[in-house]
């Protein structure tokens, strides 16, 4: 038998008018009083007898393709307390094998939702390639999140052109932004430019190619390196693998409104301040006076560095605000004094004091005591109006004690209270 139905309706219109409403069936049901707990307006119940069936349908809708819109079944309740379009209250599957449009009637995918959507409880992609797409539909932008062949892998990215964004590692728990070879085991890794409004904190190391922060952080450090090592191994605050030539940077520091450099660590080991290039294992330069300054806890200054301003010293070594060293072209030291007196290789403001057994002087020239202009006749011209020159006292046992006196040689003999020289013998000049 080929088909048997226990109830059949097949009405035909032939009328060529037009009718608004066509019911092939129609049911009513009337409560006029009284209470119904359960009103069915169409009850299917399940088959009984006997006999088995292959597909028991307790509702079968044909194709609908008649009409210029199509509803195999249109619910039309409106939204209030207590109402349901549809109420599925069976735990048997519901299985769906065309799209389904939540928000729209136009479900561009299996799942499509227009609107705020919300998820209480699981939400699974069950096969490698899985996708979950967010955006408008049609050519606009639009972000897909997907499970990669790697079962624990999951991707956002460009559904349009499929550029993978961000891939999360469930397994190792690493996170890639704009990344797609792995560089390790890092937990984050970004390629390209980074940048926070508020602070970020890493528990463990950071390695990074290149980080640039930027901003007013008003006495917050813009970077912070903590390191409280409390085992015997060795503690890193900061830890920076440079190149090994002078034009990699091992650490740079600029001006941000001039960009000019203030401090560079090359790769070969020279460290410069106030120049992007140093020569020398420790450069510095500037155009200000003063340009290095080493000072102790009262900020006295033990050393510094000048540079040559107008009546100013090119070169020069303070210790205490005391001693000055000129290297510009005529290698002078002034002690306790800033005013050049003139073309003199030592200059002394104050008392001289010298300790040693030998004070070798110079071969040739002058020397002055009291004037700045000795006498080109006298290798030693002491000048004064308030005092004379006093030679060395000894009594005579300690002037016998002198080894191999020089010819010339002057003392005054506080036991004969006389003044005496040595020609072959000892002998007084009064």
């Amino acid at each position: 038998m080929g088909h048997y139905a226990a109830f059949q309706a097949a009405p035909e219109y032939s009328n060529s008018g037009t009718m608004d409403e066509y019911f092939g069936f129609f049911s009513y049901i009337g409560t006029n009083a009284g209470t119904i707990t359960h009103n069915y307006n169409n009850y299917v119940a399940n088959p009984t007898g006997a006999g088995s069936v292959t597909n028991n349908y307790g509702l079968y809708v044909a194709a609908q393709t008649k009409g210029t819109n199509n509803y195999a079944v249109h619910l039309n309740n409106s939204e209030a307390s207590g109402r349901y379009n549809l109420y599925v209250n069976g735990t048997a599957y519901n299985y769906l094998n065309g799209r389904l449009g939540v928000g729209t009637s136009s479900p561009a995918t299996m799942l499509d939702v227009v609107g705020t959507g919300q998820f209480s409880g699981e939400l699974r992609l069950n096969s490698t390639g899985s996708q979950i797409r967010f955006g408008g539909q049609g050519t606009g932008v639009q972000t897909g999140i997907f499970q990669g062949t790697n079962s624990s892998n999951l991707y956002i990215a460009d559904y349009a052109t499929g550029t993978k964004g961000i891939r999360i590692d469930a397994a190792s728990g690493e996170v890639h932004i704009s990344n797609t070879t792995d560089a390790g085991d890092y937990k984050l890794q970004v390629s390209g430019n980074i940048y926070g409004s508020a602070q970020a904190v890493f528990a463990d190391a950071l390695q990074a190619k290149s980080a640039v922060f930027t901003g007013n952080f008003n006495d917050v450090p813009i970077c912070w390196f903590d390191q409280n090592n409390t085992t015997s191994d060795r503690s890193f605050g900061v830890l920076i693998d440079a190149g090994t030539t002078s034009g990699d940077y091992a650490l740079r520091i600029r001006n941000a409104a001039t960009s000019s450099d203030m401090f560079h660590v090359r790769g070969n080991g020279n460290v410069g301040v106030g120049l992007a290039a140093p020569l020398n294992k420790f450069t510095v330069s500037t155009a200000s006076d003063e340009t290095v300054s080493l000072t102790d806890v009262s900020g006295y200054a033990s050393l510094a560095y000048r540079h040559r301003t107008t009546n100013a010293y090119r070169d020069g070594l303070i210790d205490g605000g005391n001693v000055y060293i000129n290297s510009e072209s005529n290698g002078e030291v002034r002690i306790n004094t800033k005013t050049d007196a003139g073309d003199y290789k030592l200059q002394v403001s104050g008392n001289a004091y010298v300790t040693g057994t030998t004070v070798l002087a110079a071969t040739s020239g002058n020397v002055g005591v009291g004037t700045a202009s000795p006498s080109a006749s006298a290798e030693l011209d002491v000048t004064s109006t308030t005092g004379g020159f006093l030679p060395p006292r000894m009594t005579t046992t300690q002037r016998d004690a002198i080894s191999s006196p020089a010819a010339g040689l002057v003392i005054y003999n506080t036991t004969t209270s006389k003044l005496q020289v040595y020609t072959t013998a000892w002998t007084d000049l009064h």
